[in-house]
């Protein structure tokens, strides 16, 4: 190796030789600049490398053999598509070289690193600087295409890849699948396809594919879609079939980042094999947290069943809102909202989870308000569509770094419902996993090349490292010592007090019930009151995984904890009282102790108690008392229901209440067991002394 320049001495030479040896090691977007404080700064982009911190380890390693020898600091910022993700600063460049030459553990190593949001124009610009540099290395090289073999998940692919982000890749053989629900036909065909993509420059990327179809076993007398709403979607069979040679996509993007943590995407041309149109998206994250939102518009035009240059009849504009929200354990949520391909509005869910190997499985739900009511939804019952899904990455089974993975979705039925168009190019999606890569941890997964990850729990984390047995049994055995409490006897007198005086107004409430129930406000409000309990108990279970914010998780465990216990009361209780319903007909008065068919009796309301447990922890930690009037609802569902006598409601409110409060307070008391954690480094055990 040549000794490193001096400062005095760098000049734009050097940088070439920087940005050559970088895209020697297939980076793309370089850019490189030396401040007058001998801070390096380096912008890199890799197409193929999933983790950020190895992208940014190879980078910084380049930099630091051939950057000044008085360099005091050198600054990474990954990018996507000319979109910085974050900014790695190295401030102590000695503990970088003893970490690289394996004398350093990155745990001391991470001490001397920074990493946070990039701000736009914290980064040098490309510009045309680079482009003699490339054209050196396109002059060199022997062959344009090369043959690849058993990469990116091909048997066999002819590509070029050029430092200008140029990149072409024909794979001659591939096979997709689809079944018919409708017939339980399957289908299959084998086909080539050919893609492009090239860099235009100023934050503007082409993006191109054509397919050819060589074999399949489509038939022609699969019937018609008998969708009842706009045909979006349940007649992909007919793009599948009608032409051999596809022109897949043809898409110009263009992509900015106004301001830390925005992205936004503008694109216009053929998104896929059955729209074109016009679109944009813009994506908020945040500088730390599990939160992301993001918002696409696109006004579409459908395309012609040979997927070429005709176009059909229909077209519409689709407006979807998504939040994003990453749990503990690998757990994410999204929930996206408004408008969908068939012009039908409402609501999509989609949960999954992420293992260590990147392999991701979920599901996802529906609800829209689409007047679809044929086979597998009836009359009366809106088709919801629903699936589950499945997204292996091929790095873990291939030797090269890659980007590539094979999806797999199974639905229940191929409808028109919540459907959604193929982003050309999703904001969220091409920054989820750099983002993953730069919260998780100390962000410096892979940044040396090598697996070092430290994976000793987080001693204390009362979500991340026991078992959920282990917290219910202990929280069940603190909270059961209450009963010993003169207090909680006097609650639970104040609870029985309440219930029986509250009996007064039980022939009042079924009076209501049948004068008023059909009111169009009663059943509004009745309708609300009936889902408080599920979307609490979803709210709580997205809490208890929070790993990111130790006091909601606790606060969302207490909740499941009580809504547990208020069950367990509730039947308990039933099955003891046996009290008739007023639909029953047998008054309020009518008590059958210890009977069969008891679990559906009438006191107390299952219903309240639990909208109660859920609600108290929550309302008690962050001192929110308009949440009793939330759960007050359930109470008011019941009663105009003229499913339970208003005492009903009350006692199980006191239920409900007494139990979120009971877990409430043994959650926020400090955990007096002994932890022991087992990781690579050792074993640690935190004991609690008093």
């Amino acid at each position: 190796l040549r000794p490193r320049p001096l400062l005095a001495e760098w000049n734009a030479r050097h940088e070439d030789e920087l940005a050559r040896a970088l895209f020697a090691q297939g980076f793309e977007d370089v850019s490189i600049r030396l401040d007058d404080r001998a801070v390096l700064h380096v912008a890199v982009s890799h197409p193929r490398i999933s983790r950020t911190a190895r992208a940014v380890g190879r980078a910084v390693r380049t930099a630091l053999l051939l950057s000044p020898a008085q360099t005091r600091e050198i600054r990474i910022t990954p990018t996507e598509h000319g979109m910085p993700v974050a900014r790695y600063e190295f401030v102590d460049l000695a503990a970088l070289q003893r970490y690289f030459n394996g004398q350093l553990p990155r745990r001391e190593l991470a001490q001397s690193v920074s990493i946070d949001a990039a701000a736009p124009g914290a980064f040098p610009d490309a510009g045309e600087e680079r482009q003699a540099v490339i054209a050196e290395m396109e002059a060199e090289r022997e062959r344009p295409f090369e043959i690849a073999t058993g990469e990116d998940g091909h048997l066999v692919s002819l590509r070029s890849e050029s430092a200008r982000g140029e990149r072409f890749s024909l794979v001659p053989l591939r096979i997709s699948t689809l079944t018919k629900s409708a017939t339980g036909y399957y289908q299959y065909q084998i086909f080539a396809t050919a893609d492009y993509e090239r860099n235009l420059g100023s934050g503007y990327y082409l993006g191109a594919g054509m397919s050819l179809r060589l074999h399949d076993n489509f038939r022609p007398d699969i019937a018609p879609s008998d969708s009842r709403i706009n045909i979006v979607r349940s007649d992909a069979h007919e793009y599948l079939r009608a032409s051999r040679l596809k022109l897949s996509r043809l898409i110009v993007n263009r992509f900015g980042t106004p301001a830390r943590g925005l992205y936004t995407r503008w694109s216009a041309g053929f998104y896929e094999d059955m729209y074109a149109g016009v679109g944009g998206q813009a994506l908020i994250v945040p500088r730390r947290g599990a939160w992301a939102f993001d918002v696409a518009v696109d006004a579409l035009k459908r395309r012609g069943y040979d997927s070429r240059l005709s176009f059909q009849s229909y077209s519409t504009v689709t407006a979807i809102a998504s939040a994003h929200y990453r749990l503990a354990k690998g757990y994410e949520l999204a929930i996206r909202g408004g408008r969908f391909l068939a012009r039908d509005v409402g609501a999509r869910f989609e949960f999954k989870r992420r293992f260590a190997s990147g392999v991701e499985a979920g599901a996802w739900i529906s609800a829209t308000n689409n007047e679809d009511f044929n086979a597998p939804g009836s009359q009366g019952k809106r088709y919801r569509d629903k699936g589950v899904f499945l997204s292996v990455p091929f790095e873990i089974m291939l030797t090269k770094d890659t980007r590539a993975q094979a999806g797999f979705a199974f639905q229940e039925w191929g409808r028109d419902v919540a459907q959604m168009v193929a982003s050309p190019a999703d904001l969220y999606a091409m920054m989820e996993g750099p983002r993953r890569s730069v919260l998780e941890a100390d962000g410096l997964s892979g940044l040396g090349d090598v697996e070092d990850d430290d994976a000793l729990p987080d001693l204390g984390s009362s979500v991340l490292d026991r078992s959920w047995l282990d917290i219910a049994g202990r929280d069940a055995a603190s909270a059961g010592s209450l009963f010993g409490d003169a207090d909680t006897w006097k609650a639970i007198g104040l609870g029985t007090a309440a219930t029986l005086l509250s009996a007064g107004l039980d022939a009042p409430g079924w009076r209501f019930a049948r004068s008023h129930g059909r009111n169009g406000a009663v059943r509004a409000l009745r309708a609300a009151g009936d889902a408080v309990p599920f979307v609490a108990l979803a709210a709580a279970g997205v809490a208890a995984m929070a790993g990111q914010d130790r006091r909601l998780a606790n606060t969302g465990i207490a909740a499941l904890e009580a809504g547990l216990a208020g069950l367990l009361t509730d039947q308990a209780a039933e099955y003891a009282i046996g009290r008739s319903r007023p639909t029953d007909g047998r008054g309020r008065t009518d008590f059958h102790p210890f009977a069969a068919g008891n679990l559906r009796s009438s006191l107390p309301s299952t219903h309240t108690s639990l909208a109660w447990a859920f609600v108290t922890p929550f309302a008690r930690e962050y001192e929110l008392p308009w949440l009793y009037g939330v759960a007050a609802l359930a109470n008011f569902a019941r009663v105009s229901a003229g499913k339970h006598w208003f005492s009903d409601t009350v006692a199980g409110a006191a239920v409900g209440y007494g139990a979120g409060t009971m877990f409430w307070q043994w959650r926020r008391k400090p955990d007096d067991t002994v932890q022991i954690g087992i990781g690579p480094a050792g074993l640690q055990a935190r004991i609690p002394l008093r």
